[in-house]
């Protein structure tokens, strides 16, 4: 079984993004990452699924943002179809100061349940690369193995340049890295 991404030109590539694959989306900043993500997220809706986005930005600003790009999220987010998380600072001091590297993804599986078939994350960098070395890092890639929804997580950066060791570490283990330009 293979999930549409909601970017025509994409799916006719690749043939759809695999349920518990994770997948990298690396691009500048102002290149269109969440919409992106969005569209991502629209498809699974359309399609029947319960979907999540963990993002930098408050649920009311996400969903004003989806209304700029023509999609609803506000329907679905009242219906408990649709789960919006923004990032605290609290919280990526407790990712980055916890003692086990697994217990910040513990915290979100038990937010967002295993009953989410699609997860975007922008920025993913911010669970990833919260510690120096890759633990975290592993920790992220066996929490959405483990998830079993199809995970796109955003890389604010281009991929073939300057990546800190934990996001090339991630990007080795992802079923695909699709990396946008602004054109």
């Amino acid at each position: 079984m293979t999930l549409r991404s909601g970017i025509a030109p994409l799916d006719e590539r690749i043939e759809g993004l695999r349920p518990g694959g994770l997948y990298l989306l690396a691009a500048e900043p102002g290149a269109a990452r969440l919409a992106f993500l969005l569209q991502f997220l629209d498809r699974g809706l359309r399609d029947g699924e319960i979907v999540a986005l963990i993002s930098g930005s408050p649920p009311e600003q996400t969903i004003e943002q989806a209304e700029f790009w023509g999609i609803d999220l506000t329907t679905p987010w009242r219906q408990d179809r649709c789960l919006l998380l923004g990032y605290r600072n609290e919280y990526l001091a407790r990712v980055s100061h916890s003692p086990d590297p697994g217990e910040p993804f513990a915290e979100l599986d038990k937010l967002i349940g295993r009953h989410v078939a699609r997860l975007a994350i922008d920025p993913g960098t911010l669970l990833w690369e919260a510690r120096p070395d890759a633990s975290m890092a592993g920790a992220f890639v066996s929490w959405s193995r483990e998830l079993e929804a199809a995970t796109l997580a955003a890389v604010p950066i281009d991929i073939a340049e300057g990546k800190r060791a934990s996001t090339e570490w991630v990007g080795q283990r992802a079923r695909g890295v699709f990396q946008m330009t602004r054109d």
